[in-house]
């Protein structure tokens, strides 16, 4: 099963034990280049965790297990700790149609509780979305810092892109809280309807299993992949970075990239650019690196699937994304 093999893979191959975030510097930014230093994660920790130039240090002696690193990362370096990651997962397997997420301090039920929303990752949300709708619990919601309600915004805003407004409008809600958790009283009748159809889902994806190593922006970002592969539903927003025809094919931006998302190819004077858009975090260093400028920014593609993209081509007139 799917979900079985993920949370084995996932949660006990990174040590069941694990009571805080695990941070993989090989996939930071401040490893890939030196002059735009990051500190989100520095920035956003309440406790003082990471510290040291560009945040490489981590005390995770302080740690709360707030998690609210993981989702302020913008390559997605950090990886959730085990227990977190766990429910995560208990969750993309549940049989309602309708899944509740509520703060810790909500007093009825909810497939998940977390302080604050904002440590969840889009992309979970995402993936979670594509198969069931998400209503989230504002009862109870603790106050919050800047920094984390800066983060749920972008999150949020994520969502839409993704989406489209309607559409997120229909897959996402707020709510205070009895009235949900009623109409989830009203799916358990109907479980076996859809439960069926939902078992033919993970035997698609039943070869799917991540490393032990992957970050959670890359576990639900394949897994997002997949789901976009069985899925049938007109087509989603997705952030791609715009290649201008001053591309020289030099290859800096691929040796960047923290998550390998762009491959320049060469073949003799022409050259490409080619896109793996589920590895993509938009986090811009392209951008900021590219020395002859030719990366402009990231704009909106209409997409399908998350296959790879050709981007750029030097031997087409008016080549670029």
């Amino acid at each position: 099963m799917l979900f079985g093999d993920l949370v084995f893979h996932y949660v006990i191959g990174r040590a069941l034990a694990e009571s805080h975030p695990s941070k993989d510097l090989e996939h930071c930014i401040n490893r890939r280049q030196v002059k735009h230093k990051c500190t989100a994660c520095g920035d956003i920790c309440p406790e003082g965790v990471y510290s040291g130039v560009g945040c490489k240090e981590a005390d995770f002696i302080r740690c709360i297990n707030c998690n609210l690193c993981v989702a302020a990362c913008p390559t997605r370096c950090i990886a959730s700790s085990a227990t977190n990651a766990a429910s995560y997962l208990r969750v993309l397997k549940a049989p309602e149609e309708t899944i509740l997420i509520a703060s810790k301090p909500y007093g009825g039920n909810a497939h998940l509780k977390v302080d604050p929303f904002a440590i969840l990752p889009w992309e979970y949300l995402a993936c979670i979305s594509l198969r069931k709708k998400v209503v989230f619990l504002t009862e109870g919601l603790p106050e919050t810092t800047p920094q984390a309600d800066g983060v749920w915004q972008k999150t949020l805003e994520s969502l839409v892109l993704f989406w489209g407004k309607e559409r997120f409008h229909q897959r996402f809600r707020f709510s205070k809280g009895p009235e949900a958790e009623e109409e989830i009283r009203q799916e358990i009748g109907r479980r076996e309807l859809f439960k069926k159809a939902d078992e033919g889902l993970r035997s698609k994806l039943s070869a799917y299993a991540p490393s032990e190593s992957m970050m959670d922006g890359a576990l639900y970002r394949r897994l997002l992949k997949d789901l976009l592969a069985a899925n049938d539903s007109g087509s989603f927003g997705w952030m791609v970075p715009m290649i201008a025809p001053a591309c020289q094919g030099c290859g800096v931006c691929e040796k960047l990239c923290p998550q390998d998302a762009l491959a320049v190819k060469k073949e003799g004077e022409r050259s490409r650019v080619v896109f793996y858009p589920f590895r993509c975090n938009s986090c811009g260093l392209c951008v900021k690196t590219c020395i002859h400028h030719a990366v402009d920014g990231f704009g909106v593609a209409r997409i399908r699937r998350l296959d790879p993209m050709l981007l750029f081509d030097s031997g087409v007139d008016g080549a670029g994304a």
